[in-house]
C-alpha cells in the first residue's frame, strides 16, 4: 500500500486509516459532527456536502460482497526465522 501525498510514510497512512476505524465505530453522530466541525473550521462545507451526498446511495452489500468496505488488515511485521535450534 503506498501512501497517499498527504501522508508523509506508510506508518502515517496506516495510522490515520486505523483513527478513522475508530472514529467510524463511535456511530454516525460522531462521523456528522466531526464532518461539520471541518466544514466549518474550513470553510468547506459546501464540499462536504456534496462529498456525502455523492457517497450516501452506494449500496453496503455491494461493498461487503466485494470486500471493499474495509481496510486491509494491519500487516504482521513480525521477523520469523534467523537461527537454527538444532
Amino acid at each position: 500500500m503506498k501512501p497517499y501525498k498527504y501522508h508523509d510514510s506508510y506508518e502515517d497512512e496506516v495510522r490515520f486509516r486505523r483513527n478513522v476505524e475508530r472514529v467510524y465505530g463511535l456511530g454516525p453522530r460522531v462521523l456528522a459532527e466531526m464532518l461539520e466541525e471541518l466544514g466549518r473550521t474550513s470553510l468547506r462545507m459546501t464540499a462536504i456536502e456534496s462529498m456525502v451526498a455523492l457517497y450516501a446511495p452506494i449500496d453496503p452489500a455491494v461493498l461487503s460482497a466485494l470486500g471493499a468496505c474495509k481496510f486491509p488488515p494491519k500487516p504482521d511485521l513480525r521477523v520469523v526465522g534467523g537461527q537454527d535450534d538444532d
